[in-house]
């Protein structure tokens, strides 16, 4: 008797609990999926960005501008050394 009384309910918290578990598990690959994409989309704009700046400074070098950090000392020369 209990059987007949409560199979119809056991079978739909069955079903349900399986569809809820099925949306749980898509959610959760949509959402590393859309993590996944946005790590590699951030790290290629840093990795732009570096590529950038980096030549950038490589530019600047070719055409002879260095950084400058301040003053040169007294006792520096700011010419070119003829090798002496």
């Amino acid at each position: 008797m209990e059987e007949r009384t409560l199979a119809p309910a056991r079978d739909a918290i069955a079903d349900v609990t399986g569809k809820v578990g099925e949306n749980l598990i898509e959610a959760a690959s949509d959402a590393g999926q859309r993590m996944a994409h946005g790590i590699a989309e951030r790290a290629a704009d840093g990795f732009t960005e570096l590529v950038h700046e980096v030549g950038e400074k490589l530019t600047d070098r070719v055409a002879g501008k260095t950084e400058s950090s301040g003053p040169l000392p007294s006792n520096v020369s700011n010419l070119p050394s003829r090798g002496n």
